[in-house]
């Protein structure tokens, strides 16, 4: 169950604000050059990610075990690390419909459409219940904005084949993580969660990294989550490096929204699937 509400927090993207003409993209393409472990480590020092940021997505989701068949949505993504977003989908009209936040300690999911308010008080605990690595909720925010805030020992690991870098943490609990860097770019093409049964957990795949203003940031995103057969496709319009409202991150429920636990919200979800599967 606790994995399925990791799928939940992968499934859902932001308030999009003023709507803006999309800024022509500029991407950074693989040049194939095969590296060596030096040059990456150096490009790897070298590269700047700002730890505050915003962006504008389209966002396609599709799960059957959570009942989700949604047509393309407009979405966004608010980032301050270590560990704070907020994320939300949003109708064409009536705003957000799915939002999940966390404050870089606690997480709250937001479903409009049941009223329902899901919280989780220690988010690190749930990653590292359901994934058993190391990854908390600063790297988990850090694969949407393609970095992985790692030590430089855990770099130093690395493998280099051709133009990539190949590194795998182990985790804690018996879980561990891959991940296969453009070795000349020092960017994420692929990381692999896999759980402490030896499954895989989440699976983040990138496409090429798009250069606005110093920085290389995604172009696009997909996620994969097995266990709720949940597949996630986004699509960046554009980032906005720069301070963003603390506002952005408040976990008080809304009015009138019934307030629960993960546990109470996927059991209440079971039901629904069984009722409406039972019609």
């Amino acid at each position: 169950m606790k994995r399925a509400w990791l799928g939940l927090m992968l499934a859902v993207g932001l308030t999009g604000g003023c709507r803006k003409k999309d800024p022509e993209q500029v991407l950074a393409r693989p040049s194939g050059k095969r590296a060596s472990i030096q040059a990456f480590l150096d490009t790897l020092e070298a590269r700047e990610v700002p730890e505050s940021v915003q962006s504008r997505f389209q966002v396609k989701m599709d799960s059957d075990k959570l009942g989700i068949h949604a047509p393309p949505l407009a979405g966004g993504l608010v980032v301050d690390q270590p560990g704070r977003m907020h994320l939300a989908v949003m109708a064409p009209v009536t705003g957000p419909v799915l939002t999940v936040t966390s404050d870089g300690t606690s997480a709250a999911m937001m479903n409009r459409q049941d009223k329902e308010w899901v919280v989780v008080d220690d988010l690190d605990e749930l990653l590292s219940e359901s994934l058993g690595s190391d990854f908390g909720a600063e790297q988990l925010v850090g694969i949407f904005v393609g970095d992985l805030p790692l030590t430089d020992e855990q770099w130093s690991r690395a493998t280099i084949k051709d133009d990539e870098a190949i590194i795998r943490l182990d985790g804690v609990a018996g879980g561990n993580v891959r991940v296969i860097m453009d070795a000349n770019l020092a960017v994420p093409r692929e990381v692999v969660i896999i759980d402490k049964k030896g499954l895989e957990a989440v699976t983040a795949t990138y496409e090429p990294f798009m250069v606005v203003d110093q920085y290389l940031m995604p172009s696009a995103l997909s996620v994969q989550v097995p266990s709720v057969q949940l597949q996630l496709d986004l699509r960046f319009k554009s980032w906005q490096p720069g301070p963003v409202p603390a506002s952005a991150f408040n976990l008080e429920p809304p009015s009138g929204f019934d307030v629960m636990t993960v546990d109470a919200f996927l059991e209440r979800a079971k039901a629904k699937r069984t009722e409406t599967e039972g019609r």
